[in-house]
């Protein structure tokens, strides 16, 4: 599903009406367009009742042609509730003259009781308050009556928002705490990425784009997208009956330490379960003995411990450790290393040498790698973006010099801006997580899953990535696929055992039947 931000639906509103259509033709094909998707999803509509909250801008006008197609083609009772003035607006006499209730009285003590009884007996209640210009957090009459409608409703009542979710950034998903509740959103044209960022997504319901004539297919950049299954199909590597191993690339994962032996373990596994052909660990003994009696089906590069710092990966493991880099399709560094000093200057070391090779292979970077290189304040770079960084909300932070929250409060630009600051592929990880490319190109995972706020979560989707680059995916597909893979995994657990108690171990095993589902989509679609 493509995705457009505040910016790029004002440039395609203004691209059309330049070419020729006036804003009074584009709300009017909003209006009836949200009308005849509102009667489509109600089981019924003749002789329901419906409330309408309408604010002062376009988004307001959407509803009032709305409600006017409601009562007068599909024999709706309709209440308007006006939060501001709309001054002389033909808009309101058209609406009452098809046989809705328009008060003259604008928000008032009154009114806003007024408006309690009628959400107490409205079957649907349309949300037209505010549209994508809207800033948090509400203020005034918005907040007193979104408070209103989060404590006043009847059984069985349904919600919709017209484009958005009064109190909801369009962009960023933010929410005010009364932002309007939806059962379903109707995006008037391409929809909103908001709606599908945590907090934001959970206030949307379903979503819907409606075509109210924008000229979508000629307009924006599609550099904006939103994950679906076939789209994540067609990218999985074809597995003909006459391959072999090679045909499939080769992993090294260099990680794990004496006090995290799981996490290397885990990162290689969900490699082989990403189709690789051959998966190499590269670590020290106490790793390698964990992971050896767990999968016989990996290799090792096993690293003797250094003396002055048993049990940790350290600079003296260098020239072995890039000279393996070299000979494999790609590289996995961070899960378990730990955060001793002598360890970190492993990574910058490693960091500086893999990207100052032209033929270095892609690198993804995870979980204590990022801490290390947020340690430099200037890690080292390749010209090309052929490195994959998976950081969560707290390592993007460390990396780029703020905290958890700033970067919750905007995943989206935030992704987007550092991608092409640090010039590689970004995996922001989250609710849901985001791909963001240096050139641009976004793409949003449709999946947030709270089985897989699960400690070794994050090392399976570093291997399942890391297996699809070694297959010949571009850093920024292999990213895609492998977040949409993850997540996948995660929800064919979920179904089968709840959103608790999910073991890292189990999601491994999961891998392969996400890509069987997701291959039978292909075969579905041909």
């Amino acid at each position: 599903m493509k995705l457009v931000s505040v910016e790029e639906m004002r440039a395609l509103e203004h691209r059309t009406m330049s070419s020729g259509a006036s804003e009074a033709q584009l709300m009017q094909a909003a209006g009836c367009a949200v009308a005849d998707a509102v009667a489509a999803w109600l089981p019924r509509t003749r002789g329901r009742s419906l409330v309408v909250l309408v604010g002062k801008g376009n988004n307001g006008g959407d509803a009032l042609i709305a409600a006017e197609r409601l009562v007068r083609h599909f024999g709706m009772v309709a209440r308007v509730y006006l939060i501001a003035s709309r001054g002389d607006d033909p808009l309101l006499a058209w609406t009452l003259g098809a046989g809705a209730e328009v008060p003259t009285e604008v928000h008032s003590k009154r009114s806003l009781e007024n408006l309690r009884a009628w959400l107490a007996e409205a079957d649907v209640v349309l949300d037209g308050i505010l549209g994508i210009g809207a800033h948090l957090p509400m203020k005034g009459a918005v907040a007193e009556v979104l408070a209103l409608c989060r404590e006043a409703s009847r059984a069985g009542q349904r919600r919709i928002a017209v484009d958005i979710p009064t109190g909801v950034d369009a962009d960023s998903g933010q929410a005010d705490e009364a932002a309007f509740r939806a059962g379903l959103t109707l995006a008037t044209g391409p929809a909103k990425p908001g709606l599908f960022i945590h907090p934001g997504a959970g206030l949307a319901g379903r979503v819907r784009s409606l075509d109210i004539g924008l000229g979508v297919e000629a307009g924006g950049d599609g550099m904006l997208r939103r994950l679906d299954a076939v789209t994540v199909a067609a990218l999985l590597p074809v597995r003909p009956d006459n391959s072999h191993k090679g045909t499939y690339g080769k992993v090294l994962v260099i990680g794990g330490s004496a006090q995290y032996t799981g996490a290397a373990w885990l990162t290689a596994a969900s490699a082989v379960r990403s189709g690789a052909g051959l998966v190499t660990l590269a670590a020290v003994p106490a790793v390698v003995e964990a992971a050896a009696a767990r999968a016989p089906e990996i290799t090792f590069l096993p690293l003797p411990d250094d003396p002055a710092a048993p049990g940790q990966l350290t600079p003296g493991h260098m020239g072995p450790l890039v000279d393996a880099a070299l000979r494999y399709d790609a590289v996995a560094i961070g899960p378990g290393l730990g955060n001793a000093p002598e360890t970190r200057k492993l990574v910058l070391l490693l960091a500086e040498r893999l990207a100052a090779v032209a033929e270095a292979p892609p690198v993804l970077f995870d979980a204590d790698a990022l801490n290390a290189l947020a340690t430099a304040s200037d890690w080292p770079k390749p010209a090309a973006p052929r490195w994959v960084l998976t950081p969560h909300p707290g390592e993007m932070g460390r990396l780029a010099g703020t905290d958890a929250g700033q970067v919750q409060a905007n995943r989206l630009a935030l992704a987007r801006s550092y991608a092409h600051q640090w010039g590689q592929v970004l995996v922001l990880k989250g609710a849901p997580s985001i791909i963001a490319s240096p050139d641009g190109q976004t793409a949003l995972n449709p999946f947030a899953n709270a089985a897989l706020a699960s400690a070794g979560s994050g090392d399976v989707l570093s291997g399942v990535v890391a297996g699809l680059l070694a297959q010949g995916l571009s850093p920024f597909d292999a990213a895609c696929a492998g977040s949409y893979v993850h997540a996948l995994a995660g929800e064919l657990w979920r179904a089968e055992h709840g959103a608790a108690g999910l073991p890292a171990g189990q999601l491994v095993e999961y891998v392969t039947l996400a890509q069987r589902r997701l291959r039978s989509v292909v075969t579905e679609t041909r």
